[in-house]
């Protein structure tokens, strides 16, 4: 299989408290921002309506280098999301992850903090192979008309010609912040295109392109891939170094996975 340097999606960030972050990110000066390597969140793609994606989360993990990421609720307690989004709290033994939900815009969002969590078993940090985890709400997420459960399908099913990926975060390219809810349409990729790139797990849906202009980015690990507006078939979790192509973690194949680690961290 041919070896891909994959780009990941979280974003570094740097704030005194978990409840401080988004009044730091605003007040972050050009000069630090210019000084990163981070690359825009949602490229591309328009503002959009909580309500459009009510199972969207924002997670702010802060294990030992603070970062954003996403997920999305599959239960009122469980969020699904990226296995290299939590895996550096596996090193520390005091972590903190903050879920931040209900609203397009942070200030007016809910929020819990995370109690447990869990990674794939196999989970490969190098490879990204079985990028898959689930984090546990310390506090009942409580479903309404913006908070709603993602459904996850059990079986393949024939996929529209577009997916879509909402997101929080960086929007141009003179690196100023949004904190408003954005979403970006996707195009599915033929087989072939991900063969060619070596993505040939069946474990990895692609989406996008060699010249694709509108995509996830850094901070949308996590995010959830969804078709029919509330079916989730994929997790945001890499992109090719050179090109517009976004490698997300199958959620129809992680399917049992979902079931059993779901009902494993509810009971333990």
């Amino acid at each position: 299989m041919q070896q891909v340097n994959f780009v990941r999606f979280e974003i570094s960030v740097i704030f005194n408290s978990m409840l401080d972050l988004f009044f730091q990110i605003m007040l972050l000066t050009a000069s630090t921002l210019a000084s990163s390597e981070m690359e825009p969140f949602i490229v591309g793609g328009d503002y959009t309506d909580i309500k459009q994606y009510p199972h969207s989360v924002l997670m702010i993990v802060d294990c030992k280098d603070p970062f954003l990421c996403g997920g999305s609720v599959l239960t009122e307690r469980i969020v699904l999301t990226a296995g290299h989004c939590i895996h550096p709290c596996k090193r520390v033994y005091d972590f903190s992850i903050l879920l931040k939900y209900g609203h397009q815009t942070s200030e007016h969002m809910a929020s819990t903090m995370v109690s447990k969590f869990v990674t794939h078993s196999r989970y490969d940090d190098e490879s990204l192979a079985n990028d898959i985890g689930m984090v546990y709400a310390e506090h009942t997420i409580e479903l309404g008309t913006t908070v709603q459960r993602i459904a996850i399908l059990g079986r393949h099913v024939r996929t529209p010609r577009y997916g879509y990926v909402a997101g929080w975060g960086i929007i141009n390219s003179k690196r100023e912040t949004a904190t408003s809810l954005k979403h970006v349409r996707q195009t599915f990729s033929p087989g072939g295109l991900c063969r060619t790139l070596g993505f040939s797990s069946p474990g990895i849906i692609c989406t996008g392109g060699a010249h694709e202009k509108e995509y996830p980015d850094q901070g949308d690990s996590g995010s959830a891939l969804v078709i029919y507006d509330f079916i989730q078939i994929g997790i945001v979790s890499f992109k090719h170094p050179h090109y517009g192509l976004i490698g997300y973690t199958n959620t129809t194949y992680y399917y049992d996975w979902i079931v059993s680690t779901s009902k494993t961290i509810h009971c333990s």
